[in-house]
């Protein structure tokens, strides 16, 4: 269970503040950002709470009660992404630029034809063409073949080894209080 939860998290943290700093204003960006980071510290504030509430309980109310509550917050998310919209970049990286163009131009809340919803258009398609030249296979990434001096492998484990400790860490502790009941 511990695996499922470090990856949910790893990819709620990897992926939602982009699709923010796309789909917000501006002036909303930084502020969306902090407040879904601090929801998810929040959240994971909560979740240790509600085990160490359970450490003293037996049978399956220990197990079923943190699993019911977060359906909880599944409910929320399975009823309110449909209406979220697709991120323009990534419509732009797959071809449907027509697409991209109507949610940049719903999100200012301006016409297609609009100088400035033309303008992120074409500063997004430049990204999108940029990367696409300047990308690295995931195979040379994971070689250190990359560009000299950006220590790639060094990077890619001090990150898997933070969060590794971070949640052996927590597993000690979790054995630790159940041990003393």
């Amino acid at each position: 269970m511990l695996i499922y939860v470090s990856i949910g998290n790893g990819i709620n943290t990897a992926t939602a503040p982009v699709w923010q700093c796309e789909t917000a204003p501006v002036k909303w960006r930084g502020k969306l950002v902090i407040l879904e980071m601090a929801t998810n510290v929040g959240g994971y504030c909560l979740v240790n709470w509600i085990n160490y509430g359970m450490a003293s309980s037996t049978g399956s109310i220990q197990w079923r009660l943190p699993l019911a509550l977060q359906y909880i917050f599944i409910v929320y998310l399975f009823i309110s992404t449909p209406w979220l919209p697709e991120s323009p970049r990534w419509l732009i990286a797959h071809g449907k630029e027509e697409k991209a163009v109507q949610i940049l131009a719903d999100l200012e809340n301006m016409e297609i034809d609009d100088p400035y919803v033309l303008a992120q258009h074409h500063e997004i398609l430049a990204g999108v063409q940029y990367e696409r030249e300047h990308a690295i296979r995931w195979r040379d990434l994971a070689r250190g073949k990359t560009e000299k001096g950006t220590k790639t492998i060094r990077r890619l484990i001090l990150g898997i080894a933070s969060q590794a400790m971070q949640q052996f860490g927590k597993l000690h502790s979790g054995l630790t209080i159940r041990d003393e009941y």
